[in-house]
Parts: structure tokens; C-alpha cells; sequence
């Protein structure tokens, strides 16, 4: 009798131990992180679309830049940022748990057309690769997804939210940034004075021509990095009809040829702080990638800006110099 007691305790003793595995095997919690995806090289895709309830955006990449069409059918460059967290949450993304392959479940992960987004990598080869984008988990720290013809649903370590408003996606910056590209600055002061701002090859930074006696240039760092790289809020179509003033205009001279008229505008409306760059880019033959790009945005938008900053784009003559230190006294030996 003892010893059939102790069968069937040994016997029940397995039985929970496999129910435990089963379970857990049910459950399949990745303890080791485990690598969502093969690694995919940003540099073989050519094409993003993204679609979500018959929706679709489509990001298109050339020399390195990544586009979106716009409702006027104009390429408009992406914000590189947007682009990075895509490739980051398909290359860095972990399992933390494989949850389910029941296409009844899916609704629970709002893995169905209507809820989900379905993300479509296109490489040099025309090859696709698809994720079916779900909900947060409650954390909001993961997020359920499918890929592929895989049925299972995953939970990852990553969470991307990928916005379906097509002016989220746009790169608000005028940049004339490329190496070299702005060969001279005509700069018109707040007082009505002009400075000739130039870019010296050789010592690789930019001066001021004339120095007044007795005075040197200040740091024209700032400056120049404002000038090379111009936020922007938003693309205004030229038909609209907008009421400006002028605040002050510069010009800008190009390695290569060319040069471009940047109009800063104030919005003619009482209280109102809109302001605007109306620019106009004469390429000459200049061929050069960025400016191309400005140059076909500039023909049929204005560019609207939040504020004028005046440190920057209205400053007066003196405020370009300084006062020279004195010259150290050189004492004659007794």
C-alpha cells in the first residue's frame, strides 16, 4: 500500500512538471534576447511605404536623401530622423515574447486591416519585406507585430509609431550646407550698411573683407550655421495669397556659379509674429544636388517661419565687431 501511495505522488509529481513545461512552452517567454529581425541594410532600400485603412505614404530615396510626395506632387525631403528610427526598430528590436499564431487572436493586437500598419520594405532587387505593425503593449514600452508570412505574433523590445499625416514626415530645414557651397555672403545690416562675409578655402572658415580700423570680427560661427542650415515650419504655396512686408534680404554667392536671394518677410496682419523666406536661386550652370533641390521647392512654395531671429539675420553693423584688445607693452631691459 505505502508503496503504491509513492507511485502516485511520483506520478502526479510528473504530471505537474510536464504541465509546467507545456505551459511554459505555450507561453514561449524569451529569457535570452533573441534578434526580431535579420539585420537589413538601410543602404539596399530604395522604397518605404507605409499603409494603414487604404491609406499610403511612399518614401523614396536618391544620392542618400530620403523623400515623400507631396499633395502638389513635390518631392519634399524626409527628416533623416524618422528614417533612422524605422531601421532602428527592425535592426535592434529583441523578442521579448512569441504570443500567439490564432488568426482569431489577432483583433486582440489590432493585427487586422483596418487597425494595423503595414510597413514595406523594397530593396535594389524589387524584393519585399513586410511588417504588420499592432497596438503597444500597456507598458507602452513594447509592441505586438507580425512580419512576413510568419502567422506568430511577437512582442518586441522596440515601439515605432509611424505617422500617417504625410507633412510629419518633412524635413524642416533650408539647407546650403554641402561642403563649399556658399562662396560669399552679402550681408545687409539692420542700419543699411553691407558686409562682405567669404569663405576662405584654405583656412576653411569665413571672414569679414573689410575690418574697421582699431576693431576685429566677432566669432561668426553662429552666424554661418543659421545661414547653412535655415528652419523652417512649413511649404506655402506661392498661389496662396499672402500679405508681407520686407524685413531684410541677403544674398548668397555659390562655388560653381549661381547665387540665391533670401527675402525675409513678416506677414502683414496686426499682432501677428508669422514670418516668411521668400527665396529666388539663380543656378546659372551650377548642377549641385542641394541646391537643385532648393531651387525647385523655392518656384512654388514660400517658406514659413515661427519667428525672425533677429541675432542672426538682422543684425546691425557693429554688432559684427569688436573692439581690438591693446597690444601688450613691450618694457625695455635696464
Amino acid at each position: 500500500m505505502r508503496k503504491n501511495k509513492v507511485t502516485i505522488i511520483s506520478i502526479l509529481i510528473i504530471c505537474v512538471a510536464v504541465g509546467i513545461y507545456l505551459y511554459s512552452l505555450n507561453q514561449e517567454k524569451i529569457k535570452k534576447p533573441v534578434q526580431f529581425n535579420q539585420f537589413i541594410n538601410p543602404e539596399t532600400i530604395k522604397q518605404i511605404n507605409i499603409t494603414k485603412a487604404g491609406e499610403t505614404i511612399s518614401l523614396t530615396t536618391s544620392d542618400n536623401v530620403w523623400y515623400i510626395k507631396n499633395k502638389d506632387s513635390v518631392l519634399i525631403s524626409v527628416d533623416s530622423n524618422k528614417i533612422i528610427s524605422i531601421f532602428d526598430f527592425i535592426n535592434a528590436s529583441d523578442i521579448v515574447q512569441r504570443v500567439t499564431k490564432k488568426e482569431s487572436s489577432y483583433p486582440d493586437f489590432d493585427l487586422i486591416r483596418d487597425k494595423e500598419t503595414m510597413l514595406v520594405l523594397k530593396n535594389i532587387d524589387d524584393v519585399d519585406t513586410t511588417f504588420y505593425m499592432g497596438k503597444p503593449s500597456e507598458n507602452r514600452n513594447s509592441q505586438f507585430v507580425r512580419k512576413g508570412s510568419d502567422p506568430y505574433v511577437y512582442m518586441v523590445s522596440k515601439v515605432l509609431n509611424l505617422d500617417m499625416d504625410p507633412t510629419r514626415w518633412y524635413f524642416r530645414n533650408i539647407l546650403f550646407s554641402d561642403p563649399l557651397v556658399i562662396d560669399r555672403i552679402e550681408y545687409n545690416c539692420s542700419d543699411n550698411k553691407k558686409i562682405d562675409i567669404q569663405n576662405d578655402a584654405e583656412l576653411k572658415k569665413f571672414l569679414i573683407k573689410d575690418v574697421p580700423e582699431g576693431k576685429q570680427a566677432r566669432d561668426l560661427e553662429k552666424v554661418i550655421e543659421q545661414f547653412e542650415k535655415i528652419p523652417v515650419t512649413d511649404y506655402v504655396p506661392r498661389t496662396q495669397e499672402i500679405e508681407t512686408e520686407p524685413v531684410v534680404t541677403h544674398n548668397l554667392y555659390f562655388r560653381g556659379g549661381g547665387s540665391a536671394q533670401l527675402a525675409f518677410l513678416k506677414e502683414k496682419k496686426e499682432k501677428s509674429n508669422v514670418h516668411y523666406l521668400d527665396i529666388s536661386i539663380d543656378l546659372k550652370e551650377n548642377n549641385n544636388s542641394q541646391l537643385v533641390y532648393i531651387n525647385t521647392l523655392s518656384e512654388k512654395y514660400l517658406f514659413k517661419q515661427s519667428w525672425f531671429n533677429k541675432n542672426i539675420f538682422g543684425r546691425s553693423y557693429n554688432e559684427f565687431f569688436e573692439d581690438k584688445p591693446p597690444e601688450p607693452k613691450i618694457e625695455d631691459n635696464p
